[in-house]
């Protein structure tokens, strides 16, 4: 026989799991299920290879039945080739047939986050189906989310990629009830090393005044990918960046403050900061207090002419950040840059505003193209169906170009390459094939014949070929005559 199904045992068992630091009181459990295959079974797998286009790959192997993959939050889509090892075989990309005339090419849209992928390979000969899945997480792990948490039934201002939340609670609040709700799906929650049960509900209780740090661990179940939540409680004190001074004194010297919910940071005198920068040695972060003394949030345009981006905290950022959905680059000094950019090898442009550009850009009257990433382009695209070339500093190719020992015509005004026509250039006629590539020798076109010198020009003075004495029209056909 051929092939012979692979057969599954399972074995389930609990683990019990406690935390000390803090009292919890439910009991949770952790699942756990194990796939074992008959030793004495020969399994003939049917898939060959699962290719990605691009970047990204996957060590496949044809006993390996489930693969996880990130890719970035910027792409849309991706190129699969899902080849079976035998060619009658039908291989389906969730429920769609992955066609042999499309050489097993097929694209899978990506929304945002977790992505599913069934990849089954139907056999034949028995027409058994094996099923192999693979998981794309679009935006990696920062796109595994929770639904929301809240405490005693209180929002808490939830954003599924908010990662950090201070939470003030009352002297008398000691004991609470925190729930950490996970999205449709197989996923699994803990605080800090204890597993939540079904109802992803766990009691808390707290020892005294003082700052209570909860870290929440969202783990996907089908790939044990995790993401983390911090949360922050201050029992009976105020938030602040220093609990210790919170806790024993309303202000002190050399500390932050809180003034009508706005921060503001008092020097060695215990005078508030003004109109000025401010290093922070706690956490190695500069801040801005503006002309009230208040820290700064969001862009702040300085006295030095440039741009600053400073987060939600207050801190000065650098790098990549993202605002209202666009980029921008933030260099080591916290500037915010414009114009051509390099960073980990690869150019970026930003516009004037500094907002990062992709797609298609034009530059002191040159053509550049973008990733959906923002990263430049070299070598052939395809846009629109056209072909373009992109040299090795980005710019795009016009008139002739040479590659691979073929010259290629590109459009002079749009860059596009030139097929399957004659083009006029110089005072010569050339003929273009339908690849692209220049033709040369004989040709037959419109039912005439013609010839293609070495260096491409149409020849139309009397010329020895192979031998004969070939003469030529004004229009460089063949003389029949």
């Amino acid at each position: 026989m051929r092939r012979k199904i692979l057969k599954i045992f399972i074995l389930f068992f609990t683990l019990g799991l406690t935390i000390s630091s803090i009292q919890y009181f439910d009991e949770s459990g952790l699942f756990i299920s194990t796939v074992y295959a008959d030793e004495t079974d020969e399994v003939d797998y049917l898939l060959k290879d699962i290719y990605i286009a691009g970047d990204y790959s996957i060590n496949f192997s044809p006993d390996v039945f489930t693969y996880s993959l990130d890719v970035s939050a910027f792409d849309e889509d991706i190129l699969l080739k899902l080849e079976p090892k035998y060619r009658s075989d039908k291989v389906y990309l969730n429920g769609v047939e992955v066609l042999k005339e499309d050489k097993y090419r097929i694209f899978a849209n990506l929304e945002y986050g977790k992505n599913i992928l069934n990849i089954d390979v139907k056999d034949s000969y028995d027409g058994t189906t094996y099923r192999y899945v693979l998981y794309v997480y679009r935006g990696g792990s920062d796109y595994i989310t929770l639904d929301d948490i809240n405490i005693d039934d209180r929002n808490i201002g939830f954003k599924p990629n908010k990662r950090f939340y201070n939470i003030e609670l009352d002297e008398d609040e000691e004991i609470i009830r925190l729930n950490c709700v996970p999205k449709e799906g197989n996923y699994s929650v803990k605080v800090n090393n204890t597993l939540l049960g079904e109802k992803n509900t766990i009691r808390l209780k707290f020892d005294g005044i003082n700052k209570y740090v909860i870290n929440v661990t969202l783990i996907d179940d089908d790939t044990k990918k995790e993401s983390k939540y911090v949360l922050n409680f201050y029992l009976g004190i105020p938030i602040s960046p220093d609990v210790t001074g919170s806790i024993n004194a309303i202000l002190k010297p050399n500390q932050w403050i809180l003034v009508n919910g706005r921060w503001r940071y008092n020097d060695y005198k215990g005078d508030y900061l003004r109109d000025t920068w401010f290093y922070d040695n706690q956490y190695y972060k500069w801040f801005y207090l503006n002309s009230r003394g208040y820290m700064h949030t969001g862009w702040l345009e300085y006295d030095d002419g440039n741009t600053y981006y400073l987060d939600n905290h207050g801190a000065m950022q650098t790098g990549w950040v993202i605002d209202n959905g666009k980029w921008y680059y933030l260099d080591e000094n916290g500037v915010m840059r414009k114009g051509w950019i390099k960073d980990k090898n690869k150019w970026y442009f930003l516009g004037n505003k500094g907002e990062m550009k992709t797609g298609w850009m034009q530059d002191r009257g040159t053509w550049y193209f973008l990733n959906k990433d923002g990263s430049m382009k070299t070598g052939w695209i395809i846009y629109d169906d056209e072909y373009y070339y992109l040299n090795n500093d980005g710019a795009m190719q016009t008139g002739w170009l040479r590659y691979n020992n073929e010259w290629y015509y590109m459009d002079n005004k749009n860059g596009a390459m030139k097929n399957g026509e004659w083009i006029f250039n110089q005072g010569n006629w050339y003929y273009i094939n339908y690849s692209g590539t220049m033709r040369t020798g004989w040709l037959s076109k419109d039912d005439k014949l013609y010839y293609l010198n070495s260096d491409g020009t149409m020849n139309t003075d009397t010329k020895i070929i192979d031998g004969y004495i070939c003469r030529f029209n004004k229009d460089g056909s063949v003389d029949v005559d």
